[in-house]
């Protein structure tokens, strides 16, 4: 990646998301839901009794836990959060869960509902701080989509489980998904384009993912799984896309 094709890249991460998602949002009006929350936001307090949470059912020998983010690396699934920062299941029915994945990890999209409980010690070594105890676990489908619908038609997505194909531009904390990239790693001109919330850490990256010259830009065709939620996209799960 050029210097000037990523100093490109940099101006379109300084963009405010609001100016991004602007001429798609319009005035429409939010939609009346069941709150829908992450696992982090249950853990800093949120009310899961009233609500439900998205993420991940990730399940080994060691049990199984509720985490807001999967990464693949050779062929096994990692859970990308801390032990301290997941949700332990305890007595949970996983069975009519469609579980994937290689080897002993295996993982599932779903939305959780129960009682919490903790902070305490739960599971191996007392890791987890909280526990969702006897809780509903219901599969959850990611919605196929593109880059543009999700800019064109926000409130057609809203609280759900979205996966989308696109270039990946990530660094400095944030990241950015495009329609297209160019072979240097730049967005293809009239390429569309929109923010990921949150930073991703770089244990969430695929390892395939290029890197720009400095070494501070890591690029790629990836596909994304994520929750779009007022009007911005959450990543739960990277993976590389080869061709």
């Amino acid at each position: 990646m050029s210097n000037r094709l990523y100093s490109l890249w940099l101006l379109l991460l300084a963009l405010p998301l609001s100016a991004v998602l602007l001429s798609a949002c319009g005035n429409a009006a939010p939609q009346a839901t069941t709150p829908l929350l992450t696992v982090p936001e249950v853990l800093a307090g949120a009310q899961l009794e009233r609500s439900r949470v998205v993420g991940y059912v990730l399940v080994d020998t060691a049990g199984a836990r509720l985490v807001d983010g999967i990464r693949m690396k050779g062929g096994a699934a990692q859970a990308v959060p801390a032990p301290s920062e997941q949700l332990w299941l305890e007595g949970g029915d996983l069975a009519g869960l469609a579980l994937q994945g290689e080897g002993e990890a295996r993982y599932a999209p779903v939305v959780a509902s129960g009682r919490l409980e903790g902070p305490g010690s739960y599971g191996p070594g007392g890791a987890h701080r909280f526990r969702l105890r006897d809780g509903a676990l219901a599969a959850l489908a990611p919605r196929e989509t593109t880059v543009a619908q999700l800019l064109e038609s926000p409130q057609a997505y809203a609280d759900q489980l979205v996966r989308v194909n696109g270039g990946l531009l990530a660094g400095r904390g944030q990241a950015l998904l495009v329609e297209a990239l160019t072979e240097g790693g730049a967005p293809a001109p009239d390429a569309r384009q929109l923010k990921l919330n949150g930073a991703l850490p770089d244990t969430a990256l695929p390892d395939e993912l290029s890197q720009s010259p400095s070494g501070g830009v890591r690029y790629g065709k990836v596909q994304v799984e994520g929750l779009w939620r007022g009007g911005a996209l959450t990543p739960l799960l990277i993976l590389a896309v080869t061709e």
